[in-house]
């Protein structure tokens, strides 16, 4: 064989070869990706339940639970009082004294029986009645709210709580005598604020 036909045939190889892998090129870039048909699933609807953690609500602690009670059966109520403390129970009241400090003493006991005929509202009541302390009623007396379920009101400068049940009229004393507010306000309005009627 001659040298220019073997070249011939060199020439046409590298030529086949070229054309072979620009071919491939452009095929492999402009064929559409080969699609395979496959069943979708149908998707599952997956419900996840939270359930929630309870949480720990603080509940207000009562101070009173374990205090005792003493009850005043002619009057009808009954009270709470802390430890350390005695009650004594007659027919007009009940004292409450706090025995490592003997002056402070409560002392609630009924004004007088029936002084309250029509039964008025305590702030009514204390308008009817003739006070030494010329000033009006509001400006001796504020809100303490209820007191066994009824409003109830202190006298300034004394501490000295009223409030009506009916037709009678409670007074509590914070202190005897002279001595006035000699128990802590916040104990004296937490001690009230056992106080309950036990009869209509």
């Amino acid at each position: 064989m001659n040298q220019k036909g073997f070249a011939n045939i060199i020439l046409i190889v590298v030529v086949a070869i070229l054309t072979g892998i620009v071919g491939y090129f452009t095929l492999v870039k402009k064929s559409p990706p080969i699609v395979r048909q496959t069943s979708t699933p149908t998707p599952t609807k997956i419900v996840k339940t939270v359930t929630p953690t309870p949480t720990r609500t603080k509940t207000p602690l009562d101070e009173t639970a374990n205090w005792k009670t003493t009850i005043n059966t002619n009057l009808g109520y009954s009270i709470k009082y802390p430890g350390g403390w005695k009650a004594e129970t007659n027919n007009s009241g009940t004292t409450l004294t706090n025995l490592s400090k003997s002056e402070q003493v409560i002392m609630i006991e009924l004004n007088s029986a029936n002084a309250n005929p029509n039964q008025l509202s305590i702030t009514e009541w204390l308008k009817a009645q003739q006070w030494p302390d010329p000033r009006p009623i509001e400006a001796q007396f504020k809100s303490i709210g209820t007191v066994g379920g009824v409003s109830a009101v202190e006298q300034s400068p004394t501490g000295t709580v009223y409030f009506t049940k009916g037709m009678n009229v409670f007074v509590v004393n914070n202190g005897i005598g002279f001595e006035r507010k000699v128990v802590d306000e916040k104990l004296f309005l937490q001690i009230l604020s056992t106080f309950k009627f036990t009869r209509q």
